[in-house]
C-alpha cells in the first residue's frame, strides 16, 4: 500500500471520529463507533438524556417513587358522614332484637331536598350492627333508625338529632335502640263532602302510610311520645296534627279532615 493511500485512509477515519465525538456544547456523548458496528447511532444512543421525556413507571414500581407534588389532598375537601353503631343499650337486651333482618337508616335536614335512606342487611345472630354512610355536609342533621324483620315489621327504633357533618370526618355515633313502640290507627275525610278520602299520604318521621278506600291509615312500630303527623294529597291543602303515641298501645287520633284546594 502506497504512502498516499495510507494517508487518505487515516484522514477519512479521523474525520469520522471528529464528527462522532463529544459535543461539548450540550455534553451529549454519541457512540458513532457503535453505529458503525450495527449498534445505536447518534440519534438513538442508549445513554443520551432527554430532559423533556415522559417517564412511565413500570408495574413493579412503588407508588412512593412517583409522587405528583402538584396534587394536594386535604380533609377539608373530602366527604363527611357517620359511622353508626347500633345497640339497645340495656343489660337485658345487649344487642339488636331477635329476628332483625335489616336496618333502615334515614338522614334528614331542613336544607336537604329529600331524606337520605340507606338499608343495612343484618344477621339475626349478630348482637350489633355497624354502618358507615356519607351525608351532605352541614348542621341540624337528624338520624332515624328502624330495625325490621323479614316481613317489614318494625322491631326497634332509635335516633339522634342536631348532628353536624364536617368535611373529611366520619363521626362515630352510638345509637341506642328501643323495642317499646306504639301504633297509630286513624281516618281521613274529605273536608267538603265529609266522605272517606283514599290515597292520602300520612307521614310520621320516616314512616308513611296511604289511606285505603275507607280513608283509613295505619302506622305501626312508631316511637312513643309527642309526634307530628302530616297529611298530603294532590289538589288538597296539606295538614298536620300532633299526637301522643303510647308505647305498647294503639293510639287512635281524631278523624282528620283534608280540605280541597
Amino acid at each position: 500500500m502506497s504512502h498516499q493511500t495510507t494517508r487518505n485512509i487515516l484522514l477519512l477515519l479521523g474525520g469520522m471520529l471528529l464528527c462522532g465525538g463529544c459535543d461539548a456544547r450540550d455534553g451529549t456523548l454519541y457512540q458513532s463507533l457503535g453505529a458503525l458496528n450495527g449498534g445505536p447511532g447518534a440519534t438513538g444512543a442508549s445513554n443520551a438524556l432527554d430532559v423533556h421525556a415522559t417517564v412511565t413507571p413500570s408495574q413493579d414500581a412503588r407508588p412512593s417513587d412517583h409522587v405528583d407534588a402538584t396534587v394536594e389532598l386535604t380533609r377539608e375537601t373530602g366527604p363527611g358522614g357517620f359511622t353508626v353503631r347500633l345497640a339497645t343499650g340495656t343489660s337485658t337486651q345487649p344487642g339488636l332484637p331477635p329476628g332483625a333482618a335489616f336496618v333502615r337508616l334515614t338522614v334528614s335536614a331542613p336544607d336537604m331536598q329529600a331524606p337520605l335512606v340507606t338499608f343495612l342487611n343484618h344477621s339475626a345472630t349478630q348482637s350489633a350492627a355497624v354502618a358507615s354512610l356519607s351525608v351532605p355536609l352541614g348542621d341540624e342533621r337528624t338520624l332515624s333508625v328502624a330495625v325490621k324483620d323479614e316481613t317489614g315489621k318494625v322491631l326497634a327504633r332509635g335516633g339522634r338529632e342536631r348532628l353536624r357533618v364536617e368535611a373529611g370526618r366520619f363521626a362515630a355515633i352510638d345509637v341506642p335502640l328501643s323495642t317499646l313502640l306504639g301504633d297509630l290507627y286513624g281516618q281521613v275525610l274529605n273536608g267538603m263532602t265529609l266522605t272517606p278520602e283514599p290515597g292520602v299520604t300520612v307521614t310520621l318521621g320516616d314512616t308513611q302510610s296511604v289511606t285505603d278506600r275507607y280513608g283509613v291509615y295505619r302506622l305501626e312500630g312508631v316511637a312513643p311520645g309527642a309526634q307530628t303527623l302530616s297529611f298530603e294529597k294532590a289538589q288538597f291543602a296539606r295538614a298536620t296534627r300532633s299526637v301522643d303515641v303510647q308505647a305498647g298501645f294503639q293510639t287512635d287520633p281524631e278523624t282528620q279532615r283534608l280540605d280541597p284546594l
